[in-house]
């Protein structure tokens, strides 16, 4: 990246905000290993994937040919696992941001409204020349030398490619740029109705009323009816991967992903065609439900005593 003064801006003291702003969006995006937008979003991916592999075991099952995976409690556990994770992850990316400037919460309702509040810093010509690209994707002239030469990009050539995307995220024909144009505003619109997907609302009144809160009989009425379906888990995950792209794009000038679930490194499934549990093991199992069972009964027996001191 080339110093201020070497780029094709006229003023320096914006081109340091817009570069800081790009430092901004990538920390979101990608700058911390946990939280970050990547993470999340990898770590929903992948989890996902593993569920749906489980999930196909269990139905190819038949009465003559049974597995571990269809164990009632068992099943009940991964299913009931499955939800909370999806909704605890879906709401994690679509919280709201905070009142404190946007930061805080790492979601991508933070990012949006990152760019929404410097929509006027992100124009055309800091998307191309922030870095020391000319603005003029022309390329120069050059004398041809003989002898071996080797083809690489050039910086017109990454200007025009910049150009090229910024025609779409302007909706301007090249022969209407101008330095001053902003990505436009039905890119934005159409960023917040993917947030506002009615299955990223559906999976979000889960959790607000079955999963992170225990609302009432009266709040809780209908909620029956935002169980998650695949289907519903797909159309948030698509929605989630189209904002997030379209927004790194915008802010970072690269996709942010690619991948969502990553290439494992190992057999993923390995083992699958052991039992659960053996034969020889199942009374012992009993024994340990029978004994945690009697452990919080026996803390229920003494709660009052305990919190009174008696």
């Amino acid at each position: 990246m080339k110093p201020l003064e070497d780029c094709d801006i006229a003023d320096k003291t914006e081109l340091a905000a817009y570069r800081a702003l790009r430092e901004r969006a990538h920390d979101l995006l990608r700058g911390d290993e946990e939280h970050s937008i990547f993470a999340q979003l990898i770590d929903f991916n992948w989890r996902d994937a593993i569920y749906r592999i489980i999930n196909e075991a269990r139905r190819t099952v038949s009465a003559d040919r049974k597995n571990a995976a269809v164990a009632p409690v068992l099943g009940e556990f991964i299913d009931q696992s499955y939800v909370m994770g999806v909704v605890a992850a879906v709401g994690r990316l679509t919280d709201p941001p905070s009142i404190d400037s946007g930061k805080g919460v790492v979601s991508l309702p933070t990012v949006l409204r990152l760019l929404r509040d410097h929509h006027d810093l992100v124009r055309r010509e800091m998307f191309v020349c922030f870095d020391g690209v000319p603005y003029d994707p022309t390329p120069q002239e050059e004398p041809w030398e003989p002898g071996v030469r080797w083809v690489a990009r050039t910086p017109q050539d990454i200007s025009g490619d910049r150009h090229a995307l910024f025609d779409r995220l302007s909706r301007k024909t090249p022969d209407r740029r101008a330095r001053t144009d902003v990505v436009h505003r039905k890119v934005l619109a159409a960023m917040e109705d993917r947030l506002a997907h009615r299955a990223i609302a559906g999976i979000r009144r889960h959790r607000n009323k079955v999963v992170s809160h225990a609302a009432d009989a009266t709040s809780r009425a209908g909620s029956e009816r935002f169980g998650l379906s695949l289907a519903t888990v797909d159309d948030a995950g698509r929605a989630l991967i189209e904002v997030t792209e379209t927004l790194a794009t915008i802010l970072t000038g690269e996709i942010l992903i690619g991948m969502p679930v990553p290439v494992a490194t190992f057999d993923i499934l390995e083992d699958f065609s052991e039992p659960f549990a053996f034969d020889s093991d199942l009374e012992a199992l009993q024994d340990l439900w029978d004994h945690t069972a009697r452990t919080r009964e026996g803390w229920s027996e003494t709660a009052v005593s305990a919190v009174l001191g008696r």
